[in-house]
């Protein structure tokens, strides 16, 4: 029985966390997104949780 092989992207911008996932051909099988949370900090200041990030808590 031959294994099939994926790649999975991920990437995590200020807005939203996003992965898709391909064949070895190219093809994109799947792709998901989901909104990052902002924590507002005085003023116009806008912070992410890297500790949320790193966990992976608000992905897929």
């Amino acid at each position: 029985m031959t294994r099939k092989r994926y790649v999975i992207g991920v990437d995590v911008g200020t807005g939203s966390a996003r992965a898709a996932l391909f064949d070895l051909d190219g093809r994109m099988l799947s792709v998901a997104e989901r909104d990052t949370a902002l924590f507002r900090e005085a003023g116009a200041v806008f912070e992410q949780s890297s500790t949320e990030i790193g966990s992976g808590r608000h992905l897929f």
